[in-house]
């Protein structure tokens, strides 16, 4: 994980003020779809720099940056309901762009407490691989004091992503 990321969660933490991670990325079966159709990685790479310059666009004044292949990574302050607002913007933009709109999108977004590690270690992908299509959800970490400790889920709450894709 980036430290310009860990940094901005801190300041969050430090100040005491409400934020989130949120982490971007095309849905896993809609990349391999596209790879099974003939989506050169090249391409691909292409295809998703392209996304995080939206979402860089998009940002305003949070710390973002590419985190693996196919994902970014952005830290941003505000309550929960403008969070998620932002997440429905981001999404739509994404989805403005005919060959970004052919994959399915996920924004989850984790919500900054006490903790950097707590945030950055909360893993909701056993309720995100739940969910079909496009997926914006809210992650409330594991708030008890052994939120290391084996079997301690995250919250998850799915939002509807609200943007329409193009016929």
């Amino acid at each position: 994980m980036s430290g310009e990321i860990a940094a901005a969660i801190r300041a969050l933490v430090d100040a005491h003020q409400p934020g989130a991670l949120i982490q971007i990325e095309p849905r896993g079966i809609s990349l391999a779809a596209r790879r099974e159709a003939g989506l050169t990685r090249d391409d691909e790479g292409q295809l998703l720099e392209r996304a995080w310059a939206i979402v860089d666009a998009r940002s305003g004044l949070g710390v973002g940056r590419r985190a693996g292949w196919a994902a970014y990574d952005l830290v941003l302050g505000g309550t929960p309901t403008a969070l998620v607002s932002t997440a429905r913007g981001l999404h739509a933009a994404l989805l403005s762009d005919a060959d970004l709109a052919r994959w399915t999108w996920q924004l989850a977004l984790t919500a900054i407490t006490d903790d950097v590690d707590r945030v950055l270690m909360s893993d909701a992908s056993y309720d995100l691989a739940q969910a079909t299509g496009d997926v914006i959800a809210w992650v409330e970490p594991y708030a008890g004091p052994d939120w290391r400790a084996a079997q301690r889920y995250p919250t998850v709450t799915f939002e509807t992503a609200m943007a329409q894709r193009r016929p």
